[in-house]
């Protein structure tokens, strides 16, 4: 009765439909009658229909054939009912965070995209291969946020947030910071090369792509769940992926959650029907997580937060760009207060944790690099040698965190060296820039002023380093976009 009521929309005659009765009622056998078997049969039934203990031929547009339309239809609604559940929870976390009233329209518009994500990842669950890379010599090269040749990245990407992935005659869609590219090595042996290091794989073996905050890239090859091997490169350093000795075949995978156990989780083949496991329960852990209510560390593991924090939603990628909005999970710093015992003093006390934040075009949000005082335990930005309460030595290594970024950081003096009237010269012209910037748009909240904030934060940078060449080259950038860029001279000889 479920596979005629699944197939109606078909018209398949009886001898069409007899062979998969027989195949599920000898699935639906399996399982020990205790009372469990009726309960499961419409979700057997429903996995069946895509796709589940049978086989889908592929067609020539990446599309499946015998994919049952009804059956993938009630597989979509329940991911639907699970992403309502996730989006109800991501809403509470991110509403506070929100600066721009277009953030609070592309959050109405997340949830009214639901029924279309809720389709992708159901194919996903489905058909989780995306596409196999074989070649007998390089397979593709991996780059953060710069072009393979060596040129930088087209400028309407945004700012320092993708890698590139670029193959022979083919080109991945950038993939955004804190996401993953993940391919699993089917055959041959594959090896990552970059300068001096290399690392390699076998079959079975998995080489996992992570771009990071300020272009950098991390390539992993794990081991098994809690063991990996990574080449970490730097902005503009390149890896090479490439075949060992004769020909290698990589399968890139759908999904991009990064965990050991996908295989398990995050495909519906992998479902074993259980009493205490029915299809939805199955659907809800794959997509998000295996923890009930639905916790943020749970989320990130499983294919919802992949999708949201890799493709985004309402954004168009490109070749040259990473598609916006987008949900992270980001690293920032938390101020909490006490009273100490002793003193009867109120303290400030930092610490980090991580949240879910919402990266739009409109938003002031951004990685910043801190250190830690050794003696207050405040952060400071990395360039700032000295801190507030007058100690110079920080604690532990740099980190990465995000935070609202001004609308321009002081330029905290001219750089220890270099000509005192070039120093003087770009301090004048740089104030005259932040003034213009302010009158053409008050409130600062336009997407064409934040790119030109952003390129003015970047000659401040230059210039404190005394790269007066990148000054000079972005200067000349932001002139070509139609800006309002003073000329770099003293006024008082004009």
């Amino acid at each position: 009765m479920a596979i005629s009521i699944l197939t109606a929309p078909m018209d398949c005659s009886d001898e069409e439909l007899l062979p998969h009765c027989i195949a599920l009622a000898g699935l639906v056998g399996a399982i020990p009658d205790d009372g469990a078997q009726r309960r499961l049969i419409v979700d057997c039934a429903i996995a069946y229909g895509c796709g589940w203990r049978r086989t889908l031929r592929d067609t020539g547009d990446c599309g499946v054939n015998g994919l049952w339309e009804s059956a993938f239809r009630l597989l979509v609604g329940q991911i639907t009912a699970a992403i309502m559940v996730a989006n109800d929870r991501l809403g509470a976390i991110l509403t506070p965070l929100l600066q721009d009233p277009n953030e609070i329209s592309a959050m109405d518009d997340l949830r009214e995209s639901r029924w279309v994500i809720a389709s992708t990842l159901a194919f996903r669950l489905i058909k989780p291969l995306h596409s196999r890379h074989e070649s007998a010599e390089n397979l593709f090269a991996i780059a953060g946020n710069r072009d393979i040749n060596g040129a930088p990245i087209a400028e309407d990407a945004p700012r320092r947030d993708f890698t590139r992935v670029q193959g022979q005659g083919y080109s991945l869609i950038p993939l955004p910071a804190g996401s993953r590219y993940i391919f699993d090595v089917m055959s041959g042996n594959a090896v990552a090369v970059s300068e001096a290091r290399v690392l390699a794989a076998g079959p079975g073996g998995r080489i996992v792509i992570r771009a990071g905050d300020f272009a950098t890239v991390e390539v992993a090859f794990p081991v098994d769940a809690n063991l990996s091997r990574f080449l970490r490169l730097n902005s503009g350093r390149e890896a090479l992926v490439r075949a060992a000795v004769g020909p290698v075949s990589l399968a890139q995978w759908e999904c991009g959650c990064g965990s050991w156990a996908c295989a398990e989780r995050h495909r519906l083949a992998s479902w074993v029907p259980d009493p205490k496991l029915g299809l939805k329960d199955f659907v809800n852990s794959a997509i998000n997580g295996r923890d009930f209510p639905l916790k943020p560390k749970a989320l990130i593991a499983a294919m919802y937060y992949s999708y949201l924090s890799r493709e985004g939603w309402g954004g168009s990628p490109g070749p040259d760009s990473a598609g916006l909005p987008r949900i992270r999970r980001v690293l920032m710093v938390r101020v909490t207060t006490a009273i100490n015992p002793t003193t009867g003093q109120v303290e400030e006390k930092q610490d980090l944790r991580e949240n879910f934040l919402l990266l739009s075009a409109y938003g002031d949000f951004g990685p910043v690099r801190v250190v830690r005082c050794g003696r207050c335990g405040r952060f400071r930005h990395v360039e700032e040698v000295i801190c507030d309460c007058g100690a110079e030595e920080p604690k532990g290594a740099p980190a990465a965190v995000w935070a609202p970024l001004p609308l321009f950081r002081p330029l905290a003096g001219p750089p220890p060296d270099g000509d005192p009237l070039v120093r003087g010269l770009m301090s004048e012209f740089l104030d005259r820039w932040m003034c213009l910037i302010n009158t053409a748009d008050p409130p600062g909240r336009s997407a064409e002023r934040r790119r030109e904030r952003e390129t003015y934060q970047e000659v401040v940078e230059a210039f404190r380093r005394s790269d007066l060449v990148r000054a000079a080259e972005l200067i000349e950038y932001a002139r070509s976009q139609g800006w309002s860029v003073p000329e770099v001279e003293d006024d008082k000889d004009e």
